[in-house]
């Protein structure tokens, strides 16, 4: 079993020497009472700009990964049946799916029936994990209950109000009371960055605060390979974010040509991440076709890049003609999870998309079905 560095980038903002030295990690599973027919495993990360990708045939239940890592990184492993013709089948089903922390050492992984009902072993950085996410999903569960009550429509404005006014409070003490806490408690803790990521929240504001704790941390923390990760990601996210000027890449359509997102300034553009082999993605194009038909003659176009990898170009060509996607530019670099624009935009799951004004600045993100073609009519009908 070999481990593929699918691409490296070179680290343009940070020391050098602060990188550590690479260990061997071995992971055995046991996957005990499987409920379905599996024969294939694949685990994935990403870290400081790079994805790895490691394989293991599912035998008897048993299967096993062994690779170099230099420091605790959240990776996903996937368990599927490997159909001919069918790259990436049952991927979507988060009953087939781990996310565990994995780190230097020997770590055992058992799962019962479903492979997401896993124990973890031999792992630090996953107990740490597991632990902020349990006290996460206590108020995580009590916000998704006022969610569901919030859609009922007996309820008054006044009601309904109030309603919003607990789930915020709630959010907040999630984040101060778990993670802010946490941060506080444990700087030394393998999952401070983790900490500090989902403390940060989703606005420019919450982000440039975490970025300025980050700055005051100890220089050992800031420039350990974690703390650098920490920074670049944060530092992505800023800059792809809604108001942010979108990043220009460019990449070859099936015929050849080398073609810049950039190309498309001056229209309301649906920068489209998708691959033929994503099921979840063939469902939705239909829904990006009509967005494109309506809209196509008020300014509006898509720019689609594709996931699939080399091998799969032919399968790319025939989604393309056969979901009728051949009326806007597609691209692709046909590098699978490692497409340099994918890793650009930080696209961790597809479909994925983001909607550009004129001037290239991203003013939406994930809109799909009904509400892509909402918000284009309401922007386009002014």
């Amino acid at each position: 079993m070999k481990t593929m560095k699918l691409w490296a980038v070179l680290l343009l903002f940070f020391p050098l020497l602060c990188l550590g030295q690479t260990k061997k990690v071995k992971i055995t599973g046991d996957f005990k009472n499987i409920e379905g027919d599996f024969d294939k495993l694949y685990l994935f990360y990403k870290y400081d700009g790079s994805q790895f990708l490691d394989s293991s045939k599912l035998v008897n239940g048993k299967y096993s990964f062994e690779f170099d890592l230099e420091q605790p990184v959240l990776v996903r492993i996937i368990v599927f049946k490997a159909i001919p013709g069918r790259p990436g089948a049952g991927i979507s089903n988060p009953d087939n799916t781990l996310s565990i922390y994995i780190e230097p050492g020997t770590m055992k992984l058992v799962s019962k029936g479903k492979f997401s009902n896993v124990e973890v072993s031999g792992s630090k950085s996953h107990f740490e994990y597991d632990k902020l996410n349990s006290l996460a999903s206590v108020y995580q569960s009590k916000v998704m209950d006022l969610m569901r009550k919030g859609q009922d429509k007996s309820l008054s404005d006044a009601e309904k109000q109030s309603n919003q006014a607990e789930i915020r409070k709630l959010q907040t003490d999630l984040k101060e009371e778990v993670f802010g806490k946490y941060i506080a408690e444990n700087p030394t803790s393998p999952m401070l960055f983790y900490a500090l990521q989902r403390y940060a929240g989703g606005s420019r504001e919450e982000m440039m605060k975490v970025l300025d704790m980050y700055k005051k941390l100890p220089a050992d923390q800031r420039d350990s390979p974690e703390g650098i990760a920490f920074a670049k990601r944060l530092q992505g996210q800023l800059e792809i974010m809604i108001g942010s000027i979108a990043p220009d890449f460019a990449q070859h359509t099936p015929t050849g040509e080398l073609v810049a997102l950039s190309s498309t300034r001056g229209k309301y553009v649906l920068l489209d991440f998708w691959a033929s082999w994503c099921g979840p993605c063939r469902k939705e194009n239909p829904h990006v076709v009509r967005a494109f038909n309506e809209f196509k003659d008020k300014g509006f176009t898509v720019f689609g890049v594709s996931l699939d990898r080399e091998s799969g170009k032919d399968n790319w060509i025939k989604a393309i003609a056969d979901d009728g996607l051949g009326q806007w530019t597609n691209v692709s670099d046909l590098k699978f999870w490692s497409n340099e624009a994918a890793l650009k935009y930080g696209v961790t799951g597809i479909p994925q998309n983001y909607l550009i004004d004129p001037d290239g600045k991203i003013i939406g993100k994930n809109l799909r079905g009904e509400e892509l073609h909402k918000t284009l009519e309401k922007i386009l009908s002014k």
